[in-house]
């Protein structure tokens, strides 16, 4: 069955998404280091086999975050009800103290992050289980007034460097 769309469609739209996600985790990177006034670097892999997409650590400490980024964007139809997912698959979660997932929303007219919720893995490995996809699925919403589970995961998306910069520091030994 040929695609009404192209034979290139789904090769193009899964490029796009790759891009837009790349680009987000620069946006949460470049958003750490400026707002610590880089007293916190970050570090990509070249690959991301782990399902790890941003490590942080402090200058001059060798504790470090690892940071597997999720995004949506303020156009989709799902954030626009209100809603946020975050599909993490099973294959590339490890649980771990020093192990995180960000949750974030992009205006894709500012370009910025509008909404923010920094999870840690070993938080969703205690309260979800795989789906039948093998999927461990945060549903979060996005309105101001939620008293959701995962309402105490979020953070003020300028304070992201702040809380890092905290968790950080929590982990000095």
């Amino acid at each position: 069955m040929s695609n009404p769309a192209g034979p290139n469609a789904d090769l193009d739209k899964s490029a796009t998404a790759g891009r837009m996600g790349k680009a987000s985790e620069l946006l949460v990177a470049a958003s750490a280091i400026i707002s610590t006034r880089g007293q916190i670097n970050v570090s990509t892999a070249i690959l991301d086999d782990d399902g790890i997409d941003l490590i942080f650590p402090r200058r001059g400490h060798p504790e470090t975050l690892s940071v597997q980024v999720k995004t949506r964007f303020s156009d989709s139809i799902q954030v626009q009800r209100g809603q946020f997912s975050i599909p993490i698959r099973e294959e590339t979660f490890a649980p771990a103290p020093d192990v995180y997932v960000l949750g974030v929303i992009v205006d894709v007219v500012a370009a910025v992050i509008s909404h923010a919720w920094f999870i840690p893995s070993e938080i969703i490995n205690n309260r979800l289980t795989p789906n039948g996809q093998n999927r461990r699925v945060v549903i979060a919403s996005a309105k101001p007034d939620t008293k959701d589970q995962w309402a105490q995961y979020r953070i003020v998306p300028n304070q992201l460097g702040a809380h890092i910069g905290a968790l950080l520091t929590s982990l000095q030994t």
